[in-house]
């Protein structure tokens, strides 16, 4: 049983129905207010004497969690953990949750809209329209058919080539991993 949370990720703390939820079943909960904690002496600071945390791009290091000694869970919200030393939450003995790829889809349609907008001229029609212009270049080029290149075929990448198969296009991928 959770005894006491420590929320130290600005994005949930900042997010009025995460935090909603977050209070409602943990009303004790200590929820950061300010911007990213980048120092490790801030964030030992709001963690003292929390038994559970929820994480966001703050350092999880050695030495960060040396000082907490009553930490023993730890969630991570967002992407990527290299702010976390996964060695030193071993061992430490804290148990450590995360979903690895949850925002894969958000961002692999976000790229793919990218592609479609730099190829179809969005972002400087719309600002030339903006300012009562009548541009008459309007010609874009399409994705379909065309050869895109990946770097990283990971959770994201793997989707963005999965969402590209309608358009026809040639993979060229990059990727620490064959």
């Amino acid at each position: 049983m959770i005894r006491q949370l420590g929320v130290s990720s600005s994005s949930v703390c900042r997010h009025p129905v995460m935090r909603r939820i977050l209070l409602e079943a943990y009303p004790e909960a200590r929820l950061w207010d300010g911007d990213r904690i980048t120092d490790e002496d801030v964030l030992i600071e709001f963690l003292t004497g929390c038994d559970a945390a929820i994480v966001g791009f703050e350092p999880i290091t050695a030495r960060v969690l040396a000082a907490l000694p009553q930490l023993e869970i730890m969630g991570k919200f967002g992407a990527g953990c290299e702010t976390l030393d996964f060695e030193a939450l071993k061992r430490h003995g804290i148990r450590f949750g995360y979903s690895f790829g949850v925002n894969r889809l958000a961002v692999a349609e976000l790229a793919v809209s990218f592609m479609v907008a730099g190829l179809r001229w969005v972002g400087p029609l719309n600002q030339a329209m903006r300012n009562r212009e009548r541009p008459r270049n309007r010609d874009g080029r399409l994705l379909t058919g065309r050869t895109v290149g990946i770097h990283g075929c990971g959770n994201v990448g793997k989707e963005v080539v999965r969402l590209l198969q309608p358009y026809g296009c040639t993979i060229i991928a990059c990727d620490v991993r064959d």
